[in-house]
């Protein structure tokens, strides 16, 4: 409810301005994307946690393409990492990695990584999402970022539900939403049985890495 407030807030202010003729502030409207972007997000984070929790039934398996989904995240994240002034890159194999798996699940796993490294990162920073295969039919998808960091006993603390992190990861979004995302990611790569790991990057921020089996 709070970045519900906010946002109608911010769009309050915009709408008054425009019926005074004044411009509008970039500012204004870069923090009412990203409380809208913030809401969405919640949004997903919601429904896929009802399905975990649900159980395995709620899982549709299928054959998903972990290139395609790291091109719908960042699709799907540009927009608002270019408003906050970070660059978002990807490296991705030329053939395609495919695991077996829940799409719906999965990007939602893969979006709370990038969303989290942009909304804790800094300003003029970095966010790189990397899908490496290997040939003994692995993958490792890291998500890395340049931001502030955080402490070896938050990373430890980070997965589990609710948890927030301290204030030096919070620019923009009051830390809102940081362990419920990485909650579900983790309760995301049990279900396909693989693993989830925070290290510091050797850029100084956060390094999010997601490794399991491919299909083929």
């Amino acid at each position: 409810m709070t970045s519900l407030t906010v946002l109608q807030g911010h769009l309050s202010g915009l709408q008054q301005r425009l019926s005074r003729g004044e411009p509008l502030e970039s500012s204004v409207v870069g923090d009412a994307m990203g409380e809208a972007h913030y809401i969405a997000s919640l949004v997903h984070n919601l429904a896929a946690a009802t399905r975990l929790e649900a159980g395995r039934p709620q899982v549709q398996w299928a054959e998903v393409d972990l290139n395609a989904v790291v091109s719908r995240v960042l699709g799907r994240h540009q927009p608002i990492a270019r408003q906050q002034r970070i660059s978002l890159e990807s490296g991705v194999p030329e053939t395609a990695v495919w695991v077996h798996g829940d799409v719906t699940l999965i990007e939602q796993a893969v979006s709370n990584i990038v969303f989290n490294g942009i909304h804790h990162g800094r300003e003029d920073g970095h966010v790189a999402v990397v899908l490496e295969h290997s040939r003994d039919q692995r993958f490792r998808l890291r998500v890395i970022d340049d931001g502030p960091g955080i402490s070896e006993e938050e990373r430890a603390r980070l997965l589990e539900r609710r948890f927030r992190g301290n204030a030096a990861r919070t620019r923009g979004l009051q830390g809102q939403g940081l362990g419920l995302g990485l909650h579900i990611t983790h309760h995301v790569a049990q279900v396909h049985g693989w693993t989830l790991s925070l290290a510091p990057s050797e850029y100084g921020g956060l390094e999010v890495v997601l490794e399991g089996a491919s299909s083929h």
